[in-house]
Order: structure tokens, then C-alpha cells, then sequence
């Protein structure tokens, strides 16, 4: 699940890496419509996404998510893994998750999301519809927060609210000029407090969403070893890092 205003395209270096292992993958671009939009509002394009997963008819179910933008849809397809009868064999396949850059435990400005979805513009079409998606998203905000309160509000309390079972692996770095490193470590500790297994990497000075771009051994390790050790039952090996800037919790 991508970052806001990622587009398919972008995400295919991360496919190549889970083709190594022979994992299918389904690579989906992330919008505006979906940053902010609740688990109920996300839920048509969220079934979409699990009923083309099921035909894959997966024995280990991993999903891996990029930003707060990610995070969000990814907040859907729980909420319909964990209610829905329709998909109960793939809650029951769901071995691990990963996220890359979130969360963010404080709100983002309106205008970064927008600026983001923006910046990726490869049409005139494109600039026009995500123009409109943008402003309707920043006076949105504005107005209807004082009824529907902070999205980050609920955002955090559901992502932290979470079922425990699922292993998660946190990739992020001190340099994150988005999202802080210690939002992201106040939500680890949070979430392990609450019995879920957190294992997490800092890459110290790579950019948001950037660290495969920048270590791209170091996180392709990362991955592959953590989805072995909690989806394929390989036992866990030692693995330091020496660099004083990079560290594995």
C-alpha cells in the first residue's frame, strides 16, 4: 500500500524484491481519497483490493505499508479482514506486517498530503482532478473538524487498537523530516506494551520513504528476514549493525 500520491510504477522495486523469494505481490497507488478517509468511507476500494488478493489464494498473507497515506487504506482492509465473513481465510493467512515511514503520531499539515499527490502529476487531467481532490480535502478539514474532531485522533487510537497477533516489522530513520522518529518509537513501545511483537530497523539518515532507495541491502534484508522468521518459520538469525547512524530494536 503506497504513500500518498505514489503511483503503481513507483512501487515496482519493491515487487522485485518479494520476486526474489517467489511472493506474488499486488501493488496498489495511494490517493487523496484516501488519506483521512475512514475504515467505513475507504471499505468499496479496500474490498476491491482483498477480493483480488484472495484469488491469489495466498498461504501467507503479508502486507507491507508506506506512510501515513498507506496507513489509512490499510486501516479498511483490516476492518474488513477482521469482520467480514467473505475473507475470513485471508485474515487467517495474515502472517506480518511492515511498515515503512508512519506513523505519525501528530497531524500532518493539510497541505503536505496535497502538495505530495501534486508533485506526482504526469497530466494536465491529473493536475485538474487532483486539484480539486486537494482543496475539497484542506476545506474539509477545516471545516468539519470541529464535529469529526482530529482524523489523527482516530486514526491513532484504531492503529493502536490493532489486534496483537500480527508481527510487525517498523522501518524509518532519525532524518525523517515528516514523520519524527520518536513518534514512531513512542508507537512501538505503545504497541508492545499491548503484547505485539515489534521489531524495528532506524536507518538513521535516509529520507521519508527513501530507505530502500538509499540502503537497499540493508532494507531488503531486513524484509526478507523478518517475513521468513515470522511467515515461513525459519529460525531467526543474529544480524548487528555496526554503523552508529543505523539501529535494530
Amino acid at each position: 500500500l503506497g504513500w500518498t500520491g505514489s503511483k503503481d510504477r513507483q512501487l515496482r522495486k519493491y515487487q522485485r524484491l518479494y520476486a526474489k523469494e517467489d511472493i506474488q505481490t499486488l501493488a496498489v497507488g495511494v490517493g487523496l481519497k484516501e488519506l483521512g478517509a475512514t475504515p467505513v468511507m475507504a471499505a468499496p476500494r479496500a474490498k476491491s483490493i482483498l477480493q483480488r488478493s484472495k484469488k491469489l489464494k495466498p498461504k501467507h498473507f503479508i502486507i507491507h505499508i508506506f506512510s501515513n497515506g498507506g496507513a489509512f487504506l490499510y486501516l479498511a482492509l483490516r476492518r474488513l479482514l477482521d469482520q467480514e465473513q467473505e475473507f475470513r481465510d485471508l485474515r487467517s493467512s495474515l502472517c506480518c506486517v511492515i511498515m515503512d515511514s508512519l506513523p505519525s503520531l501528530s497531524p500532518q499539515p493539510i497541505w503536505l498530503p496535497y502538495l505530495a499527490q501534486l508533485a506526482t502529476n504526469d497530466s494536465s487531467w491529473e493536475y485538474a482532478s487532483n486539484f480539486v481532490w486537494g482543496s475539497a480535502y484542506a476545506v474539509s478539514s477545516l471545516l468539519l473538524w470541529p464535529w469529526n474532531g482530529n482524523p489523527w485522533d482516530w486514526y491513532l487510537k484504531t492503529l493502536l487498537g490493532l489486534s496483537t497477533d500480527i508481527p510487525e516489522l517498523l522501518l524509518y530513520s532519525t532524518a525523517d523530516a515528516l514523520v519524527p522518529a520518536a513518534g514512531i518509537e513512542k508507537y512501538i513501545e505503545l504497541r508492545r506494551e499491548r503484547g505485539c511483537v515489534c521489531l524495528t530497523f532506524n536507518f538513521g539518515d535516509s529520507a521519508h520513504v527513501n530507505h530502500f532507495g538509499k540502503y537497499p541491502k540493508i532494507y531488503e534484508e531486513q524484509v526478507l528476514t523478518f517475513i521468513k522468521n515470522k511467515a515461513f518459520g525459519v529460525s531467526e538469525t543474529k544480524n548487528e549493525c555496526s554503523s552508529p547512524h543505523r539501529s535494530r530494536m
